[in-house]
Formats: structure tokens, C-alpha cells, sequence
């Protein structure tokens, strides 16, 4: 059913596969992807993402974090935002789900 998809949604997690580094710098991360040897910067909200990935946080409790550390008040828009940049984050290869 549709609430069921969406619950499976909020409990995803991710992971960074071994062929990615990354450096923490001035608070953003720096990415160096090992298989097509591209570096990627994130800028602060990236990287609170991307370090919260890291540390094994499902995508609901990303979502919580981010909306308390930025004071977001409008949860669905923050919502539609962390998964886009997942995705972005998926589709270049610098995450995956588990």
C-alpha cells in the first residue's frame, strides 16, 4: 500500500561504499571519488547529511536532526529537499542504500 511504501521510505538507510574518501574542511565535506576520480565539495547542509549517512542514520532521523540543527520549520519541504539531494548523492555513485 501507499503508507507502507512511504513508511519504508523514512527508515532507509545508506552507505558509503569503500572506494569514497572524504575531508572534513572549514565544517564542509570534501569527496574524492575513487572510481571516476572526481572530487565533490558539500556545502553545510550536504555535509550535515552526508556525515549523519556516515554515522548510519535512517532517513527519518536525518530529517529530524536537520530540521532541529537548521531550525526548519516547514517538514515537508526539508523532506522533499534531503531526499533530493540523496538521490544526487546516489545517482553520482557516493552513496548507496543498504
Amino acid at each position: 500500500s501507499a503508507v507502507w511504501r512511504m513508511y519504508m521510505d523514512e527508515i532507509k538507510s545508506y552507505v558509503v561504499p569503500d572506494y569514497i574518501t572524504y575531508s572534513k574542511v572549514d565544517g564542509e565535506v570534501v569527496i574524492f571519488h575513487g572510481k571516476n576520480n572526481h572530487y565533490y565539495g558539500l556545502n553545510d547542509v550536504g555535509s550535515s547529511i552526508f556525515k549523519k549517512i556516515e554515522s548510519g542514520k535512517i532517513l527519518d532521523d536525518i530529517i529530524q536532526e536537520l530540521s532541529d540543527e537548521f531550525n526548519v520549520e516547514d517538514q515537508d519541504e526539508l523532506r522533499k529537499d534531503v531526499k533530493e539531494i540523496i538521490s544526487d548523492l546516489i545517482s553520482e555513485g557516493i552513496i548507496k542504500e543498504k
